[in-house]
């Protein structure tokens, strides 16, 4: 990893360090800042002649602060004569906009990807994304880092008897991932069909196989509002599940899913650090663990190959 460098945005700044200390390269010295008409400045204050430079930026909220942070970093990285610029997006803005839903609209993922590339990025590298055409966009190459692994090897390390546990998939777009985590844990896969009686309810249709007395895991790439993944812990809980348990790569937790999943039939959720999650947002039933390890190996093959 000589000369590889890691140039770390405002959004995420201690994945970034922890990805710089894994692959122990250096964390580049830049300033941020916000002038008191709203423009973003960035500054870096380091040599990157000929170096790698990997900058690490989640598309959180505020999700167009953090773009246009982003796209000033790497344009300044490359005026600072880098020799390869990789983005790294834990969590990739505009992750949901990735089709036309109605006419007019807009495909912001696409544009999102069209903008890293026309200030000089040669790689991206991502987690979990929510949709995998966005990878499409690109004319570099892309990496989506999956986190599944660090997520089964975390439950499974909490499991003493896999027979008292099960995966439940609950619709068929979760089928995959879900079979995938249950065959990592070494438990049983549980094939729900979710649908929704009301606009704001979420019930199981059916399900194909016994959750009673079952302490169950689901899986989701994030969690937004939370409204979804409550409501099915509800109609588990309803089928006589015992402890369920949900873990979920992006902790975007939008609106009212902190006091949803407070009050939700939820005993644990298990998110990665590819948001920063605030002080209030840090409830008991969350436990955070790191992308940093998969970030950094994903890196390191992305400098090899280029």
């Amino acid at each position: 990893m000589k000369n590889t460098v890691i140039l770390s945005g405002s959004s995420n700044e201690p994945l970034a360090a922890s990805i710089a200390s894994q692959l122990t390269v250096p964390l580049v010295k830049r300033d941020i800042k916000t002038f008191s008409d709203g423009e973003t400045y960035v500054n870096i204050d380091d040599n990157l002649d000929q170096k790698t430079v990997c900058v690490v930026q989640s598309g959180s909220h505020p999700v167009n602060d953090h773009l246009v942070e982003m796209l000033l970093l790497i344009d300044a990285a490359r005026r600072q004569n880098a020799e390869t610029i990789i983005a790294v997006f834990p969590f990739y803005p505009y992750r949901r906009q990735e089709r036309k839903v109605a006419e007019g609209e807009a495909i912001a993922a696409d544009v999102v990807a069209r903008l890293l590339e026309s200030v000089g990025v040669l790689s991206v590298i991502v987690c979990n994304i929510h949709a995998p055409v966005i990878e499409t966009f690109f004319d570099v190459p892309f990496v989506n880092v999956e986190l599944w692994d660090s997520l089964a090897q975390h439950f499974k390390s909490q499991i003493d008897i896999p027979e008292d546990f099960c995966v439940v998939a609950p619709d068929a777009g979760s089928i995959e991932d879900s079979s995938a985590i249950a065959e990592r844990i070494g438990v049983s896969l549980v094939r729900a069909e979710k649908y929704r009686p009301t606009h704001d309810t979420v019930s199981i249709k059916s399900v194909d196989g016994d959750v009673s007395g079952k302490n169950v895991i689901m899986i989701d790439d994030e969690i937004n509002t939370a409204g979804t993944v409550c409501g099915v812990a509800t109609a588990l809980k309803e089928a006589g599940a015992l402890d369920i348990y949900l873990g979920a790569t992006h902790p975007v937790l939008s609106g009212p899913a902190i006091t949803r999943l407070e009050k939700s039939d939820l005993t644990k959720i298990i998110v990665a650090d590819t948001i920063v999650l605030p002080e209030e947002k840090r409830i008991d039933k969350i436990e955070v663990i790191s992308a940093a390890p998969e970030l950094a190996h994903a890196i390191k093959q992305s400098v090899q190959s280029l």
